[in-house]
């Protein structure tokens, strides 16, 4: 599950080289070996609760926003590059209410979006967007999640 804000075009592309409505489960994989957390790149691996997760969310995209540049790259179900073991996790289907791809999609959106309160008129609202693939069917890594 990828999440970005703006301006997420050059961002993105240039983190994965495509847009991040093109990329697939595999490409984002294959490109996590080579790319390490930063002030705009964040990893995620593992959550107990939904709550426990939005909250992690919230936390991490308010760190991105208050940054000089304002967006940044969160990757759920990852482990940090820094620790050993593998790479992608994937989420436990279990963590959420819903069991469809679009409908968690939609409340991490919502969740994000209804949380953040007042943005100053001279800042352009961040862009958000969500993608969340089906580890078994998605990324060919044989896992539910």
């Amino acid at each position: 599950m990828s999440l970005y804000t703006s301006p997420r075009e050059d961002f993105i592309s240039a983190l994965f080289g495509k847009p991040f409505e093109a990329l697939t489960c595999k490409e984002i994989c294959e490109k996590l070996g080579a790319i390490n957390e930063t002030s705009h790149v964040e990893f995620k691996e593992l959550f107990e609760k939904e709550e426990g997760l939005d909250q992690e969310l919230l936390r991490t995209i308010t760190s991105f926003l208050n940054t000089a540049e304002g967006y940044g790259f969160i990757a759920l179900g990852v482990r940090d590059p820094s620790k050993p073991g593998e790479r992608v996790k994937c989420l436990d289907k279990n963590l959420f209410k819903w069991n469809k791809v679009g409908q968690i999609e939609a409340h991490i959106r919502d969740t994000i979006l209804g949380n953040l309160k007042s943005i100053p008129r001279a800042i352009t609202p961040p862009r958000l967007g969500v993608k969340v693939f089906d580890c078994k069917s998605d990324c060919d890594l044989d896992r539910d999640g």
